[in-house]
């Protein structure tokens, strides 16, 4: 369900439409927590190929595997995700998201 989630809030992000009191890049305990960590875990991977957010909604298309960050990026998923916390200094847990504009 925080794959989900996450892929929507990307959408928000991309878009122009994050909240304010979204948390910071690099803010969670797992990639796939859902909402605006896993958004923010999508652009960075979204960041290392232009492609990836496309390529992967189209290997979804029947099923969905963690395998395929590796197959697309040549990494891990875990390795990415250590890799995404380095680059922002690992600021730990979400606060609890709010929605204020």
């Amino acid at each position: 369900m925080g794959f989900v989630t996450g892929i929507a809030d990307y959408i928000r992000l991309i878009g122009g439409w994050a909240y304010k009191g979204w948390p910071q890049r690099g803010s969670g305990l797992r990639w796939d927590e859902g909402y605006v960590v896993t958004a923010n875990f999508l652009e960075y991977c979204q960041g290392l190929q232009p492609q990836f957010v496309l390529d992967l909604n189209a290997r979804m298309i029947d099923s969905y595997s963690d395998a395929y960050f590796a197959e697309l990026l040549g990494k891990s998923v875990n390795e990415l995700w250590e890799d995404y916390q380095l680059e922002y200094g690992t600021p730990g847990p979400a606060p609890a998201q709010t929605f204020g504009y």
